[in-house]
C-alpha cells in the first residue's frame, strides 16, 4: 500500500519527493544534533532537540510553512512551549551555526561531485557575523536558509542533468519554479505517506535517485525564463521652479475650507 503512495508521489510530485529525501541526508536529525554536541558552547539540548528547530527553520526557509510559528504549532510532538522554543532559538551560538553551514556543505559534496557541480562563486569565503552585533534568531534563519538554498540548488542540477540531452543547449532549470513544485506536493507527502514508509536512501547513492526523479519532472514546467534586453524609458522633463515649489500644507487645508459652500 505505502509503496504504491509513493510511486504516485513520484510520478506526480516528483520534486516534493526529491526535497524530502535531500533534506533528510542535508539535515540528517542525529546529524544534526551531533554538531550541537560538538559544537556547543553554553546551549543544552533538554527537551527540545536542536535538530528540530533547525527542521521547523527549515520548513520556513524553503517556503513549505509561512513562519516559524505556524510550523511549530502545527507540529505534533513538539516538547515544548513555544516560548520556550523562541527562547532557545534567541540562544543559537554562532559557531554552532558556522559548524551546521561547513559540515552539510561536505554531507553534500559527493552528490554534487556526482551531479557535476561546482562551486558557485570560486575563491569566496563564506563567513558567519558575530552575533553580539546581529540578531541571533535572525542568524540562524539566514543559515537555515543557506541550508535550504543548497537543497534547491542540488535540486536545480539533477533537473538540468536528466533532460541535458532533450533539451537546447543553455537550457536552466528555475530554483523558483522548482521551490513552486517543492511547495505544491510536499505537505501532502507528508500527510499521506509517513517518514518511516519513506526509504531512506544513503549518501552515496542519492544523486543516481535524485536523477531518476528528476526525469518525471516536466521541463516547460521548471525552466527559466531569460529576460529580455531592457527598454529605455524616455525622461520626461519638469520645469525646476515646479520641482523645487514648497507648498504649505497650512494653505491648502485654509482653501479648501474657504471653498465650501
Amino acid at each position: 500500500m505505502w509503496a504504491d503512495v509513493l510511486a504516485r508521489f513520484e510520478k506526480k510530485a516528483p520534486a516534493s519527493v526529491m526535497a524530502k529525501l535531500a533534506l533528510e541526508q542535508a539535515i540528517a536529525p542525529e546529524w544534526v544534533d551531533q554538531v550541537f554536541e560538538e559544537h556547543r558552547q553554553r546551549q543544552y539540548s533538554r527537551e527540545l532537540l536542536f535538530s528540530t528547530i533547525i527542521k521547523l527553520m527549515s520548513l520556513v526557509s524553503l517556503g513549505l510553512k509561512p513562519s516559524l510559528h505556524a510550523a511549530a504549532r502545527q507540529l505534533e510532538d513538539l516538547p515544548v512551549s513555544l516560548a520556550a522554543l523562541y527562547d532557545k532559538i534567541s540562544r543559537t551560538e554562532p559557531a554552532l551555526l558556522r559548524a551546521l553551514v561547513t559540515g552539510c556543505a561536505q554531507r553534500l559534496a559527493p552528490t554534487i561531485k556526482e551531479l557535476g557541480c561546482t562551486a558557485m562563486l570560486p575563491g569566496w569565503q563564506v563567513r558567519v557575523v558575530d552575533g553580539n552585533h546581529s540578531p541571533k534568531a535572525a542568524l540562524l534563519g539566514f543559515t537555515t536558509a543557506v541550508l535550504a538554498y543548497n537543497v534547491l540548488a542540488v535540486l536545480k542540477r539533477s533537473v538540468e542533468q536528466a533532460h541535458r540531452e532533450t533539451q537546447p543547449e543553455g537550457w536552466e532549470a528555475s530554483t523558483y519554479h522548482l521551490a513552486v513544485q517543492v511547495r505544491s506536493g510536499y505537505e501532502g507527502l507528508q500527510i499521506a505517506l509517513p517518514s518511516e514508509y519513506l526509504p531512506v536512501i544513503p549518501l552515496e547513492k542519492l544523486a543516481q535517485r535524485l536523477l531518476e526523479l528528476a526525469k518525471n519532472i516536466q521541463p516547460k514546467q521548471v525552466a527559466k525564463s531569460p529576460r529580455g534586453p531592457k527598454v529605455p524609458k524616455p525622461k520626461t522633463w519638469v520645469q525646476g521652479s515646479a520641482v523645487h515649489a514648497h507648498v504649505s500644507t497650512d494653505r491648502v487645508i485654509k482653501a479648501a475650507k474657504t471653498k465650501r459652500p
